[in-house]
């Protein structure tokens, strides 16, 4: 059985439909979507919708987040996020927990759930202890279990244990709301557990409490210095209470750079006293046997022979011989097509023009200059809403009339408009980046969709690049310039002001753009593979995008482009994100 990770992005009807179709038995919604838009899904489902209902909120939409691996080379589309979302920022002079959601809470919405057709409740457990994921579970199936006339004194009894699970504070999240406001609070801190008090003074290892609190020896805690943003863990090694009425804490650590500013830092309780926690921990591996070594090497060489067996049945070689002398084909994305003016004498393949209703009036009017149905690409939104299908469905259908036959599909649901419609033989169909596609099977199962010319996903490197293409012969394309949202946001909270720049704890700026239902958060520097132009040649990579559709704050399009490659590299630099080092 195939389910489909909350990662696949899949937030409509249509994207349900192409996962169905590609073979799995139940999708993981988007966490983003509100109880209407997950009733009008499953109405429309031939196989199982499972939805999060418990647990931490990225900021960013499910499968969208580049955050983590922009800036640290960690993917959290490949579980191993840093949790950039969780720390502190600056924003008008005033620091807070910008990004940071408060967690998950739908244990009231268990018999709506129901009734809307969902078919499975996921609670988050990844890196949680083992009694969290325990009181957790055990509240929503007390829910469960008394069925659609549950009691009130039930959800009492539920809450209660979920109060006592040491999580963030809740939320609804957008269930009720595409733009739930309360869903935030950058002034609060993003820890986890549950808030003691605090500390109003320091002697040795013990903390002085500024009120009395439910803690007892072995009590593991979390003590926060929200002005530094600092914290570290430590055990209770001992409470005492003095004739004062003072409450002290003695810890069983205490590092000494923090024992500075420690006054004002706010103690969390994450852990109770004899609860164990589940580690990950990777054992050693032990010397293999020469018996040992040999059976491996047979399974290596196996699996070889079935890549290849597969990769023939396209009628592929795994070999593949590149032509060095080989020169990169350009496409220019713009989100306006009267931008065309910037190109002057460079010579371009084709532009990615992003579908609007003034570019669509553009291209059934009088087009520019240097334009043609032949070489316009129609770019869809990497988001689109159940209520927003409608739309979009009319806008292909136009330009299907119109004769346009080259389109880039930035979620699977894009695939469903597309393929089997009337006017869409002959298609040529490019991906984008946002699919995250990083190896050749996937190239394969995006080939198997009906996509002609694949995109890595940005957060790739040039040697999975290389290694990938070894062992399909598929179209691919890269971009090689842009400005790229670290956050898609459904949430576009009124605090957020793209006038002024967002400043991490390490002076790094960050620009916040609202646009169409979601809003953006980039780098102040754009991303530039222009310094690896002669790597990603030798890897086969020689279809390349410079996307200039994304221009955030006061930065602003060039008038004229340059006319050859060098001046092109020399102009549009920035970071390379991680192509030359090895995505985590």
């Amino acid at each position: 059985r195939l389910h489909a990770s909350t990662l696949m992005t899949i937030h409509n009807s249509l994207g349900v439909e192409v996962a169905s179709r590609m073979g799995f038995s139940r999708v993981v919604l988007a966490r983003e979507l509100t109880l209407r838009e997950i009733s009008a899904i499953s109405r429309q489902s031939q196989i199982e919708i499972e939805v999060f209902v418990h647990g931490a909120m990225c900021f960013t939409m499910s499968g969208l987040c580049l955050f983590s691996s922009y800036f640290g080379g960690r993917s959290s589309t490949r579980g191993k996020c840093v949790q950039p979302c969780r720390r502190r920022y600056t924003w008008k002079a005033v620091p807070g927990t910008y990004f940071s959601m408060d967690d998950l809470c739908a244990i009231e919405l268990v018999p709506q759930l129901s009734r809307a057709g969902v078919s499975s409740l996921k609670i988050e457990g990844r890196l949680k202890p083992a009694d969290y994921v325990a009181s957790v579970v055990k509240a929503y199936r007390m829910i469960i279990d008394a069925g659609p006339g549950c009691d009130e004194h039930i959800f009492q009894q539920a809450r209660q244990i979920l109060n006592d699970a040491l999580g963030r504070p809740v939320s609804t999240g957008y269930f009720f709301s595409d733009n739930p406001r309360d869903a935030i609070s950058p002034t609060r801190t993003a820890n986890t557990g549950r808030y003691m008090g605090r500390v109003t003074a320091i002697q040795g290892k013990q903390l002085r409490l500024s009120r009395r609190a439910s803690i007892k020896k072995d009590d593991r805690l979390r003590i926060v210095i929200p002005k530094k943003d600092k914290q570290f863990t430590a055990r209770c090694s001992g409470v005492i209470h003095d004739k004062k009425g003072g409450f002290n804490l003695e810890l069983e650590k205490l590092p000494c750079d923090f024992r500075a500013g420690i006054s004002g830092a706010l103690v969390f309780k994450i852990e109770e006293a004899g609860e164990k926690k589940l580690k990950n921990r990777q054992e050693k591996p032990g010397k293999l046997s020469k018996e040992k070594k040999t059976r491996l090497k047979l399974a290596e060489k196996r699996a070889e022979e079935v890549i290849r067996e597969i990769l023939a049945r396209h009628g592929e070689d795994a070999t593949r011989t590149r032509d060095k002398t080989i020169r990169p084909e350009l496409y220019i994305k713009l989100s306006d097509l009267s931008d065309m003016k910037i190109v002057g004498s460079l010579s371009l393949k084709a532009v990615i023009a992003e579908i609007s209703r003034k570019n669509l009036q553009t291209a059934v009017g009088k087009m520019p200059a240097g334009l043609s149905r032949n070489n316009i690409i129609w770019a869809l939104p990497s988001l689109v809403f159940e209520k927003d299908l409608g739309l979009l469905k009319k806008q292909l259908d136009t330009l299907l009339r119109q004769g346009f036959r080259n389109f880039q599909v930035s979620n699977l649901s894009h695939l469903a408009m597309l393929k089997g419609g009337r006017g869409s033989r002959g298609l040529n169909i490019f991906s984008s980046y946002e699919l995250n596609i990083l190896n050749s099977q996937a190239m394969e199962a995006m080939a198997e969709l009906g996509v002609s010319c694949c995109h890595f996903s940005i957060e790739t490197d040039i040697e999975n690049m290389g290694k990938a293409l070894l062992r399909s012969r598929r179209k691919t394309i890269f971009t090689v310039f842009g400005f790229i949202p670290l956050f898609t946001s459904r949430l576009r909270h009124r605090l957020y002001d793209s006038k002024l720049p967002v400043m991490s704890t390490r002076q790094e700026e960050y620009i916040w753009q609202a646009r169409g239902p979601a809003g953006y958060l980039f780098s102040k520097s754009p991303f530039s593979a222009f310094g690896c132009k002669d790597q990603l040649l030798a890897a086969g990579i020689h279809r390349w995008i410079i996307d200039l559709s994304r221009f955030p704050s006061k930065r602003k399009l060039p008038r004229r482009l340059p006319s050859n490659l060098s001046k092109l590299a020399s102009r549009f630099r920035g970071r390379s994100f991680n192509l030359v080092k090895n995505l985590e």
